[in-house]
């Protein structure tokens, strides 16, 4: 299977028409305008935003405004922290405000058919409460949508590769005239060994995360000190002047967060945003002078750093992928990301502690 997207053929075959028939009710087909009216109604979604407050949620790291001190080379599994475990009342009242606003989002972002601005309307209210104000499909939609979400979740898994090359070598994995591909998990595997074998395409990241509804975030990067300017201070003893160095930080590297959620037994929706921070060496200098001791000269450096980011939402099959170019862009090479989504089995989750 190519992609989550199947094309069924019908093949009507004509019988002979008894010389007897009884007359065959005909029947009643819904009334367009019917069907188009709205219904407001109010469900209460208390049980699922708190089952997903427990769950800790990450958001993509702010590289551009980071002042402190990093480790010369990081790898982390997320970029923030649990919550406690037991938190404070105003804490647990923040977080499940959190955990409606993004229930929301994602119900805006998946619901089928789209909402219809001006006529549809889902708002979250304060007490979990939400207020849906669609057509007869929408409920269905989001009636089917809630009981899927109700049943027991397991973790979804992501496997992201950022791959970079010259376009004739990229058009090995997304063809020239093509968007993006689909594979399933034989094409994966063996399009994966014919991009190892090729020498001018470079595998420069690969992220790999588990989560359940709520988003978790992986980055990998260099965090590179450079002095970013200098200061005067007058110190003791002998109340004198000297030069005080401010360092500053520039990152070079990946960074992922995804989100996933059941769409169907067989369908996971997915959020995904790139984040690429990428440093030029060598870093530039620039000569300043201090008015100090009759003046002295001091460098400061002016890193260039090439930031961008994707943000992308597919639907796949479990245990599929997508190969797919984006505006990411590394120089005269080309950049295809190849996504890879499948369930985490129970099996897996438990199987390390039922081993203590």
């Amino acid at each position: 299977m190519n992609s989550s997207l199947s094309i069924f053929a019908a093949i009507v075959l004509a019988l002979p028409v008894p010389a007897f028939q009884e007359p065959q009710r005909k029947i009643a087909q819904p009334d367009p305008r019917v069907a188009a009216q709205r219904r407001l109604r109010m469900i209460d979604l208390h049980d699922l935003i708190a089952a997903d407050a427990v769950l800790p949620d990450f958001e993509m790291p702010d590289w551009s405004a980071r002042a402190e001190r990093h480790p010369r080379r990081a790898t982390s599994a997320a970029e923030g922290k649990a919550p406690a475990a037991a938190p404070a009342p105003k804490a647990d009242e923040a977080r499940l405000t959190a955990r409606a606003v993004q229930w929301q989002a994602m119900l805006n972002t998946w619901i089928q058919p789209p909402l219809e601005a001006g006529a549809d309307r889902l708002e979250m209210l304060a007490n979990g409460v939400l207020l849906a104000n669609l057509t007869q499909t929408g409920h269905e939609w989001l009636d089917a949508f809630l009981e899927q979400q109700r049943k027991p979740q397991g973790m979804l898994s992501t496997q992201v590769h950022i791959l970079v090359g010259p376009k004739a070598a990229t058009q090995l994995v997304v063809p020239a005239g093509k968007d993006r591909v689909f594979l399933g998990r034989e094409e994966l595997e063996h399009l994966i060994g014919l991009v190892r074998a090729q020498a001018d395409i470079e595998v420069v990241s690969s992220s790999h995360i588990s989560f359940f509804r709520t988003r978790n975030c992986t980055a990998t990067y260099d965090s590179v000190a450079y002095v970013k300017d200098w200061t005067v201070e007058t110190v003791e003893p002998r109340h004198r002047q000297i030069a005080v160095p401010e360092i500053g930080y520039a990152i070079n590297g990946e960074a992922m967060l995804a989100r996933g959620v059941w769409l169907g037994t067989d369908r996971i929706g997915l959020e995904v945003e790139l984040q690429r921070s990428v440093l030029q060496h060598p870093i530039r200098s620039q000569v300043v002078r201090l008015e100090l001791d009759g003046g002295q000269d001091v460098e400061v450096g002016l890193p260039t750093v090439d930031s961008q980011r994707l943000k992308t939402q597919l639907i796949l099959q479990p245990g599929h992928s997508v190969a797919f170019r984006g505006p990411l862009a590394d120089g005269e090479r080309e950049i295809v990301v190849l996504l890879h989504a499948d369930q985490v089995d129970r099996a897996e989750i438990l199987e390390p502690h039922q081993h203590k």
